[in-house]
């Protein structure tokens, strides 16, 4: 990875602003395109802040699918270890208010937001669900950064569990890594293949821990398992099922919001990936099982989600 920094295009001038009154969603790949010149580079596009990366992440994921020469490797989440917590647990959007953390002082052109996007932001800090919330639900790599400062104010070691307890509440599936003024190891951040059907990293990041310390009931993860299945009808039963929980947003009748979705599903000798980002999905070809694998596994990162829900809806489809 010496030659890494030849390699690396910083798009953040030309980062998308997840607005949808202006363009420069589209304004992002073509100079992407351009900066590539024929050859493989490195394009970091930086949402700072308050942005949403999931435009961004279902952009690129599927300009993928249609054979562009755009791969997204991953999303990585910088959480600020001194007002992470404190964030999470702002219910009302008292903390977002005092420290400036809202859409309408953060923009820097107030007219790009519409009454629909301050409306929402709004509804969600009154339930609790912060841009944090959903950064961390769509990451596929975690660094908590400025650890520094938490090893000046003593308890360090009790410090960073409580906020890795915090994040692995709502991701139980994407490492972290504490960083220090963004020290980071690259192949922590870099080639993690999180949209690679074949990838060995996809499949670990299917065997999440199944408990967590602290339950954070506003988003969190869930894994559902069967056996593999026994007749190629069920995979276009699961897919019924993606549509109805991911376009109804409804699971065995209750409202809920599915942010990302993963899984596994085997039929004999055919294996499709799953990978889902908010209402968009694609279920992909694998030519190989990962070692470790032994029944079809389903992940859903989202809000108001639960286990028995989950398992009764797909086997409902199932039948």
């Amino acid at each position: 990875m010496d030659d890494i920094p030849d390699l690396v295009t910083d798009l953040t001038e030309v980062s998308p602003v997840l607005s949808k009154s202006n363009n420069k969603e589209s304004q992002t790949q073509p100079e992407i395109k351009k900066e590539s010149q024929g050859q493989d580079r490195l394009h970091f596009i930086g949402n700072y802040g308050i942005a949403d990366p999931a435009p961004v992440a279902k952009m690129f994921w599927l300009d993928e699918g249609l054979s562009s020469n755009v791969y997204i490797d991953g999303v990585v989440t910088v959480v600020d270890s001194e007002n992470i917590i404190k964030c999470l647990d702002d219910v009302g959007g008292h903390w977002h208010t005092e420290n400036n953390h809202l859409k309408t002082a953060q923009s820097s052109d107030k007219d790009e937001l519409t009454e629909e996007e301050i409306k929402d932001e709004h509804q969600k800090l009154q339930e609790g669900i912060t841009t944090a919330h959903l950064q961390i639900a769509l990451a596929d790599s975690i660094l908590i950064n400025k650890v520094d400062k938490l090893e000046k104010k003593g308890d360090y070691e009790n410090k960073l569990s409580q906020i890795e307890n915090r994040i692995r509440s709502i991701n139980n599936t994407s490492p972290m890594h504490p960083t220090s003024f963004g020290d980071i190891d690259l192949e922590k951040i870099l080639d993690l293949k999180a949209f690679d059907s074949e990838g060995v990293k996809f499949s670990q990041s299917l065997n999440i821990l199944e408990n967590s310390v602290y339950h954070d009931d506003r988003i969190t993860t869930i894994t559902v398992t069967c056996e593999f299945f026994h007749d190629l009808e069920s995979f276009r039963k699961v897919e019924s099922f993606l549509q109805y929980i991911l376009w109804e947003n409804t699971v065995n009748g209750k409202e809920v919001e599915i942010h990302r979705t993963k899984g596994i599903m085997v039929c004999g000798s055919h294996i499709k990936v799953i990978q889902g980002v908010r209402e968009t999905y694609d279920i992909i070809d694998a030519k190989q099982l990962a070692p470790g694998i032994d029944e079809n596994k389903f992940v859903f990162i989202g809000k108001n989600l639960t286990h028995d829900d989950l398992k009764a809806e797909l086997f409902r489809f199932l039948e």
